[in-house]
């Protein structure tokens, strides 16, 4: 458990790598495009949720040939 009776471990997932490559439109990403730097907000929430000494993980991934066409043609 984390000092201050928090969380311990909190477990991020499906963060996506490349802009290009979502599995849908929601997804977080770690490139940053003009609209939308999700790297800025996920070092944000980082440096928040490690505060009281908890871990923070995170699964990255990488759509690849598995990203639909419908969000990425």
């Amino acid at each position: 458990m984390a000092s201050g009776g928090g969380a311990g471990l909190l477990i991020f997932g499906h963060i996506m790598m490349d802009v290009d490559r979502l599995e849908r439109p929601s997804n977080g990403v770690i490139d940053c495009v003009p609209d939308n730097c999700f790297a800025i907000s996920l070092r944000n929430l980082a440096t928040a949720a490690t505060k009281m000494s908890a871990q923070l993980w995170a699964k990255l991934n990488h759509g690849g040939r598995q990203t639909p066409n419908i969000f990425n043609p």
